[in-house]
């Protein structure tokens, strides 16, 4: 085995979303089947949602009423070797900056 497995990996990622900034995005490579979550902190007058697409499609989404939610999959599985995944942070109401934290297999 030329390519062990080290263990999970962790993005971060922040921004600030109000009426004119409403979504951020940002896409992963993911090449190895396992869990998957999502852990979104923001301010508390807000209410932000995190949604997960693959192959365009919405494929999980918190809805919570504040902007600290946590989304996570048991086992997310790919149908390919390697699949893009774009990890929303959405806007329902309020304004302010967050922080997210997305932890994969690989």
């Amino acid at each position: 085995m030329t390519d062990p497995w080290t263990g999970p990996k962790t993005v971060r990622f922040a921004g600030t979303l109000d009426a004119t900034h409403p979504v951020a995005r940002r896409t992963l490579t993911v090449t190895l089947d396992g869990a998957f979550s999502v852990k979104l902190n923001g301010p508390a007058t807000a209410d932000f949602d995190v949604v997960v697409r693959s192959g365009g499609k919405v494929v999980g989404q918190s809805s919570g009423q504040a902007a600290h939610d946590l989304l996570s999959f048991a086992s997310a599985c790919r149908s390919k070797p390697s699949e893009r995944v774009a990890v929303e942070i959405v806007r329902r109401s309020g304004a302010g900056a967050f922080r997210a934290a997305v932890t994969y297999a690989g």
